[in-house]
């Protein structure tokens, strides 16, 4: 068995790592992306049904859109 071949094993585990971990971040960051559309939307739906609108409830919109409120 030559050097390259004792290499390949590892590699490809510490690869198939990555990848699996990889995946599992992109779960995450979707579950996070939903959650935060949930609040956005919460937030909307608050700010529509308030006779003045907080301006807390203004602006942490616009930083959960990212919007420049500037």
């Amino acid at each position: 068995m030559s050097d390259w071949d004792k290499l390949m094993d590892p590699a490809r585990e510490a690869l198939e790592a990555l990848v699996a971990k990889g995946d599992e971040m992109a779960d995450r960051i979707e579950e996070l992306e939903a959650k935060l559309a949930k609040a956005v939307e919460a937030l909307e739906h608050a700010k529509l049904n308030m006779p003045h609108p907080d301006q807390m409830i203004d602006d942490t919109l616009a930083e959960l859109k990212e919007e420049d409120r500037g």
